[in-house]
């Protein structure tokens, strides 16, 4: 059986990564058996707030309380006055271990199939003081010519025996007259039948299995921290700057001034430019500082040679 404990996580792990200032939620998985047993959740959610696996660690434990649902019938031949026995002993597979484990189950019910005379009904009878003018059979008195089938009645009343449910059809006798502690005995063998039950016992129950050696995890799990998209990047639209510079019907001294000052802008532009290229693709281009250099020396060049060609 697993379960959960919530701990403050300042309280438990200290300021660990990614204990935040939520709480920890302390899992035990149950016990296993098999090795191919599923490793601990990475997520898990409990009482609306998900959480993510901090660590684990694997320990032994002893699995008990184990059982297996058992049912099975069993039929029975009743005679009279008997009823099936209230409990039955059955084995069933431990799945876990492949092992027999015998077990005792209760009866649930007794199913009625219907009733029948069967013929084996039969026990042993022995006359001592064999050759007697009379013989005592409990309050009867046979006489000891007398056909003793003819005493049916009597020999189930001494067993004790209704006569609802049992014949007597015959009195054999069963080997010659011999002597036992000086006294002339002779067997003899009564048959007949009887009135039996065929029903049908149902057992069902809980198997109790022996406890077996197997293992749990031990698991931290903390807050989940809440997932922000990233900021988009700025279109180089949106980051150039844009020098315009609008000139007025002034004198030629000012109008060159005015050109001076947009060569300078635009050269300052230009940098400002290439500098803030570098700063946005830093993680992918390298620029060695010697080709920037070539690179600005250029650019003065062409402003330059451009100035002294003006009249």
């Amino acid at each position: 059986m697993a379960f959960f404990i919530l701990f403050p996580a300042l309280a438990l792990l200290g300021a660990g990564p990614g204990t935040g200032s939520g709480e920890e939620l302390l899992y035990e998985s149950p016990v296993y058996i098999e090795e191919t047993a599923p490793k601990p959740e990475q997520e898990k959610e409990f009482d609306g707030k998900w959480y993510r696996l901090y660590s684990y660690e694997r320990k032994a434990a002893v699995k008990d309380g184990r059982s297996r649902h058992v049912s099975g019938s069993i039929p029975y031949v009743l005679e009279a006055g008997e009823e099936p026995p209230d409990t039955a002993r059955f084995q069933v597979t431990d799945e876990d271990t492949g092992q027999l484990v015998e077990c005792i189950i209760e009866r649930t019910e007794v199913i009625e199939k219907g009733e029948r005379w069967s013929d084996d009904f039969s026990f042993p009878v022995t006359l001592q003081d064999y050759g007697a003018d009379s013989y005592l059979l409990g309050d009867a008195e046979i006489p000891g010519d007398a056909d003793l089938s003819d005493y049916g009645d009597a020999f189930l009343a001494y067993l004790g025996l209704p006569g609802t449910h049992y014949r007597i059809y015959s009195v054999e006798w069963a080997g010659e007259p011999y002597e036992n502690a000086g006294v002339l005995c002779r067997d003899a063998s009564a048959r007949g039948e009887k009135l039996v039950r065929d029903v049908e016992a149902v057992y069902e129950g809980e198997a109790g299995l022996p406890p077996i050696q197997g293992f749990y995890y031990a698991c931290t799990y903390v807050p989940r921290e809440e997932e922000t998209e990233a900021p988009e990047e700025e279109s180089p639209e949106e980051t150039e700057a844009a020098v315009k510079i609008e000139k007025t019907p002034k004198s030629q001294e000012t109008v060159s001034q005015q050109d001076t000052v947009q060569e300078r802008t635009g050269i300052a532009a230009f940098f400002d430019e290439v500098g803030a290229w570098i700063l946005r693709h830093m993680t992918v281009v390298s620029i060695s500082l010697a080709a920037l250099a070539a690179l600005a020396f250029a650019v003065f060049l062409f402003f330059a040679s451009g100035k002294k060609q003006e009249p």
